[in-house]
């Protein structure tokens, strides 16, 4: 519904869901009850489709209220989730995301033969959480910030379910603290640039894998040093 669209925060508030049964129920748990930030792209699109979707509102003599469902059917009430699904696996399926069967032929109950669509084999919209999921995790995201936007009970689950990939992101993590200890002074009267041990070091891709930055994570081990000075940098000063 467009009152959980916040446009000046560019947000949207997951509180409620539809179900194939057309009731409207509470989401699975607590932690699922949760703001989602938007991209400007989605607001800007959002934006244009609710005047479109007002104009149309009001053609129909009805008005646009914060209870109108953001997506609709013909007559601006809830689409049926089934509905939806028919149209979602098309799309899917027109852009190279899934395809149909061969069509088959069943009998109506009014006796006429028809043909249908074959089974569709591909990706779904919970493949695609999965998706942005990983994308999250791989581009650095922490973990905190992907168990709010999953919806999970607790940031363990979240590291649970993506262990595999936050594996990779502490071997990125082992790599650029390797880089950081060999990177060259520079000159011979470049100040010595602060050594890890390899406790630090293990210490600092623990807390990587648990989400925290990398500067974040020397802090908290290495409190008297910063990623400039391991880098052998002054602040204010280029490389």
């Amino acid at each position: 519904m467009w009152r959980n669209v916040d446009f000046d925060r560019k947000r949207v508030y997951v509180g409620q869901q539809y179900a194939a049964d057309h009731r409207i129920r509470d989401p699975k748990s607590e932690k699922s009850h949760r703001w989602l930030g938007l991209d400007d792209g989605t607001v800007a699109f959002l934006a244009e489709w609710r005047q479109k979707q007002a104009r149309a509102m009001e053609v129909a003599g009805r008005d646009q209220a914060g209870e109108t469902p953001v997506c609709t059917n013909a007559v601006f009430k809830f689409m049926d989730p089934n509905t939806f699904n028919r149209w979602r696996r098309q799309y899917f399926a027109d852009h190279g995301l899934g395809e149909f069967g061969p069509a088959v032929q069943y009998t109506d109950s009014t006796g006429r033969k028809r043909w249908r669509k074959g089974a569709y084999v591909g990706y779904n919209l919970h493949e695609l959480r999965h998706t942005q999921a990983t994308l999250l995790i791989g581009s650095g995201a922490d973990i905190k910030t992907v168990q709010q936007r999953l919806g999970h009970s607790s940031a363990s689950l979240t590291m649970d379910i993506y262990a595999h990939f936050i594996a990779q992101n502490d071997r990125q993590a082992a790599n650029t603290i390797g880089e950081i200890l060999t990177e060259p002074s520079g000159s011979e009267d470049a100040p010595q640039k602060p050594t890890l041990s390899d406790a630090d070091r293990a210490a600092i891709a623990q807390r990587m894998a648990d989400g925290a930055s990398l500067e974040a994570a020397i802090s908290a081990v290495r409190p008297d040093v910063s990623v400039l000075d391991l880098l052998g940098l002054q602040k204010g000063r280029g490389r």
